[in-house]
């Protein structure tokens, strides 16, 4: 009776998985099994005991139940295909459970994910869904689609199903590590859109549309330490930003030996690319790197590459800072009135705050100067080998440094005298709201290469903009529209972003806007890269994937 118990419960938690009620058979069902395998003159429990003490001897599951006896399907198999209970993705097994309860917000499938391997996880993956959800979130996604590119694809579970079994026989387009529960290097959606266009010759790709999918078919991912829920949602991307600072504070803790505070030399051992170690049972992976303190530099361990990079490089142009003579002085000696007074006129509190920044950035701009990558500084040796090098060329660097920044600054001057003397107007908003992006208190260092270096040209081309203005309104006004309806798809994106940095391919959607500024505005100055606005939506797209 308990194993029968047991296979009952099995049954039960498939019709959860299947979002079905009518998959277990009824009471009738059972009693016909049994019925037909107890001999007619068992007729009461002493009767019973006495058959079964021989029969079992004989067939001791004579009388088990099994999945296929209480599901009223041909489809048994499915709990172990399609519904599984272990999300897998590498060296890690993520307990997924399953419930049927619609309108609840506990409705279809959760799956848990420790807080120390997030930054190990690729989002990917969770996009796909369990097997048994896909063929049903193919035809939800379909029929999201814009009614112009839907038509091709009706019926939407027809379509759904081929661009499934497309997709099975097509491993280069998407297929799963071995043992994986999904593919990790292509999205879903885009992976479906490839499909499609191949079936139909119609391409949906990016065209998917912003209605809700129903709960069951979004797999809610919930982030636990310890025990306890750090945070939930259905974007594992969204997750992992959210919790960027969480995650390297627990894999810092969890690598103590690894971490450093306060030093103001290379007074720590070499530095490895990645560390792995154990937490528990589970493997527990990091990057150590270099984390500027302001007076000091730390190491820390972060949970990915990309961020681990940022940090160290930040880190070490600090570090040759701190052991570096000050040029400053220098520099000032040999800078030219005019430099002197554009550098009053800086957004900067105190032009010694500005000369700070120009001489990090004048580390920063020698180290790509030698061919340097930042992250390859990793031991004491070789960092004395950089710092050697920087120091040798730090304060003509810096000299040219401040003379772009009063470069810039004059532009800025220009631009700010030619708002002051105009009516306001839609234009004279616009140009003050970009200009105040461009230039800001920290803006010397905070502007990333290559942009530091297109600031004039960006602020040359408000200017031009401003004298432009008035003599041809109709031309004005229609590249005016252009910018402001990208920078209003520019900013829902950047609204979708957790707080903190943006990542990389957002903040270069800012850049390109600027790029296509100066390609509405100031033709004759040119673009440093092609740019349209075709070209900036695209750029956006591939940001939401």
């Amino acid at each position: 009776m308990q194993r029968n118990a047991g296979v009952r419960e099995q049954a039960s938690e498939l019709e959860e998985r299947t979002r079905r009620r009518d998959l277990v058979v009824d009471d009738a069902t059972i009693f016909a099994f049994y019925d037909a395998r107890v001999p007619g003159d068992v007729v009461s429990q002493r009767h019973f005991d006495t058959w079964w003490r021989t029969k079992r001897l004989e067939d001791d599951a004579y009388l088990d139940l099994s999945l296929e006896d209480l599901v009223a399907t041909d489809d048994t198999d499915i709990s172990a295909a399609g519904f599984p209970d272990w999300w897998k993705v590498g060296s890690h097994e993520l307990e997924i459970t399953y419930v049927f309860d619609p309108g609840s917000q506990h409705d279809g499938v959760t799956i848990e994910i420790p807080l120390v391997v997030l930054n190990q996880l690729p989002s990917a993956a969770f996009t796909w869904h369990v097997p048994g959800y896909r063929e049903d979130l193919a035809t939800e996604l379909i029929r999201s689609l814009p009614k112009s590119v839907r038509t091709s694809f009706v019926p939407a579970p027809n379509h759904a199903a081929a661009a499934l079994g497309w997709l099975s026989q097509r491993p280069d387009v998407a297929s799963a590590p071995e043992g994986d529960t999904a593919p990790d290097t292509i999205s879903f959606p885009d992976a479906l859109a490839v499909a499609l266009r191949a079936l139909t010759g119609t391409d949906p790709t990016g065209q998917w549309g912003d209605r809700e999918l129903p709960t069951h078919l979004r797999p809610t991912l919930v982030v636990v330490d310890g025990g306890k829920e750090v945070a939930r949602g259905d974007d594992l991307a969204a997750l992992q930003r959210q919790l960027t600072t969480t995650v390297s504070r627990t894999l810092t803790k969890v690598n103590q030996r690894a971490s450093v505070t306060g030093a103001t030399s290379w007074s720590f051992p070499a530095l490895q690319e990645r560390l792995t170690t154990m937490s528990g049972s589970t493997e527990v992976v990091g990057y150590p790197a270099l984390r500027d303190e302001g007076a000091a530099v730390g190491v820390v361990v972060l949970d990915t590459a990309e961020r681990a990079r940022a940090s160290h490089a930040r880190g070490l142009r600090r570090l040759i800072q701190l052991t570096s003579p000050d040029p400053t002085t220098w520099v000032v000696s040999r800078m030219s009135n005019a430099t002197k007074l554009q550098l009053g006129t800086s957004p900067y509190p105190t032009i010694p705050a500005l000369l700070t920044d120009a001489r990090l950035r004048a580390i920063d701009t020698a180290l790509a100067a030698l061919r340097v990558d930042p992250w390859e500084v990793r031991d004491e040796r070789r960092f004395a080998e950089v710092q050697v090098s920087v120091r040798e060329r730090q304060a003509d660097t810096m000299r040219g440094v401040v003379a772009y920044v009063g470069e810039v600054l004059s532009r800025h001057q220009e631009v700010s005298r030619q708002l002051a003397t105009m009516t306001t107007s839609y234009v004279t908003d616009d140009v003050r709201e970009q200009v105040a992006n461009l230039v800001y208190p920290g803006f010397v260092l905070a502007t990333p290469d290559p942009w530091f270096e297109r600031l004039s040209r960006y602020l040359h081309a408000a200017a031009m903009r401003l004298v432009a203005y008035g003599t041809n309104p109709a031309r004005e006004r229609q590249s005016a529209d252009v910018i402001a309806d990208l920078e209003d798809e520019y900013a829902a994106l950047v609204g979708t972003i957790p707080d903190g940095p943006l990542p990389a391919d957002v903040a270069g959607v800012g850049w390109l806007l600027e790029e296509l500024r100066v390609s509405l505005f100031a033709q004759q100055l040119r673009t440093a890269e092609p740019v349209s606005a075709k070209r900036v939506r695209q750029a956006m797209s591939a940001c939401r994937r």
